[in-house]
């Protein structure tokens, strides 16, 4: 009889165990199923080789939850236990070495450029992307825009990116906010961000480059080829000629300057004509008045011949 009975108790104790096993594996079930990817902002490649052309990444967010797969989170008094998931903001930082880069632009994507928030800038090292879509985007993958550089010198340089993600209801991927899921107090968090920066290696290649890229980019181009690595997702920009550098002579309208005019002054050749009367008496009343007139004749001859000298 107390056999019996100790028998009875020892299968209760056991049940009621195996209850408590399967309700845990149940509940950590539960929370995995609920749990998603996280969501991965990234550069791409996430290598280049280079030894001088310019270079380009695409900017892109994957991995983004699909509409319904969250849930507003109770602190967000508003809206709290609304489906969430998609994104609705992005704001970038991606720091890069000047000593090796210098930054030649930015595009948006063709879904990003119809945002009437946004705004990016480079400055010190840093370029920083802000943007509020217009409408929430709940694709798997987000293009955000291609970002392009010039390398200024051999060596290696990193590109490191940060940021926040937001999802349609403006919740933080941040892998700490938490939703309920369904009616039960159980919790799952949302994803977080990673955050996959990329390597630039520039080297000398096979021709020798004097002048600086700068001024190259002024002068001429370079002509170049580029091989894309699958097994590395990287990409090796090779170039081969430059060209088109051309010198021209600055040419302008010749200038003549003159320093000296010579002239020569010739005195004028003034006859006088004498008239005798016929008693044989000189007239010096008319012998006067001619040579008066005369040297008058003469003074205005000088005068104007010297004023169109001045």
């Amino acid at each position: 009889m107390n056999i019996g009975t100790k028998n009875t108790c020892n299968n209760k104790k056991l049940f009621s165990f195996l209850k408590l096993l399967l309700f845990i594996f149940l509940m950590i079930n539960l929370n995995s199923s609920f749990a998603l990817d996280n969501l991965i902002l990234k550069l791409e490649p996430k290598k280049v080789i280079t030894n001088g052309t310019p270079i380009y990444f695409n900017i892109t967010l994957t991995n983004i939850p699909p509409k319904g797969s969250l849930k507003v989170p109770d602190s967000y008094k508003d809206n709290a236990g609304e489906a969430d998931g998609g994104c609705s903001g992005i704001d970038l930082y991606i720091n890069y070495s000047s000593k090796y880069l210098k930054p030649s632009g930015f595009n948006w994507s063709e879904v990003c450029n119809d945002a009437d928030i946004k705004e990016y800038s480079f400055k010190e090292g840093q370029f920083k992307l802000s943007i509020t879509l217009n409408d929430a985007y709940y694709g798997d993958t987000l293009s955000i825009g291609k970002i392009s550089f010039v390398p200024t010198r051999e060596g290696n340089a990193t590109l490191n990116i940060s940021g926040v993600v937001s999802s349609g209801n403006g919740v933080k991927y941040d892998g700490i906010n938490e939703y309920r899921i369904g009616k039960s107090y159980n919790y799952a968090k949302y994803p977080k961000v990673v955050f996959k920066g990329a390597e630039v290696i520039i080297t000398k290649g096979n021709n020798n480059i004097n002048i600086s890229l700068e001024e190259l980019n002024k002068k001429g181009s370079l002509n170049s080829s580029s091989n894309y690595d699958t097994n590395t997702n990287s990409i090796k920009v090779i170039a081969n000629v430059i060209n088109n550098i051309n010198i021209s002579v600055n040419k302008k309208s010749p200038k003549i300057i003159i320093k000296e005019i010579n002239s020569t002054e010739y005195e004028p050749n003034i006859s006088v004509t004498v008239n005798i009367k016929n008693d044989g008496k000189l007239d010096y009343g008319f012998i006067v008045s001619l040579f008066v007139g005369s040297l008058i004749s003469g003074a205005l001859f000088g005068f104007m011949f010297r004023g169109r000298r001045l």
